[in-house]
């Protein structure tokens, strides 16, 4: 007599073998061209200069509307949602324009206004 643990039916078979259909096509890639997509072509340039100016008015006005805050380029691309490298540019573009200033510790705040 045979137990259960050792009959296989059929439709455990049959499962078994579209399971390994199924497995053996995940294994195969299809080829990918090294040449862009023609979508990729046609998508608007990120880094045109209407964009850069509306961010760099955006992270000045933040600024300029929190004169005690004073954060670290981590601290600022987190609050303003950007990338560090990204933030670390813009951060960089508006101290040498004179906008904000970095401390010795790194850190960047506003310009004291003058009274």
């Amino acid at each position: 007599m045979m137990t259960s643990a050792t009959t296989t039916s059929t439709a455990d078979r049959a499962g078994a073998a579209q399971w390994s259909r199924s497995r053996a096509s995940e294994r195969v890639r299809p080829f990918v061209s090294a040449r862009p997509a023609l979508r990729l072509l046609k998508q608007p340039d990120p880094r045109d200069d209407e964009s850069r100016v509306r961010l760099l008015g955006r992270v000045r006005g933040e600024f300029s509307e929190m004169p005690c805050m004073r954060v670290t380029c981590a601290e600022a691309a987190r609050l303003f949602g950007l990338r560090a490298d990204i933030c670390a540019r813009v951060l960089k573009d508006l101290a040498s324009t004179g906008h904000i200033r970095q401390g010795p510790d790194g850190r960047f705040s506003r310009l004291a206004a003058a009274v």
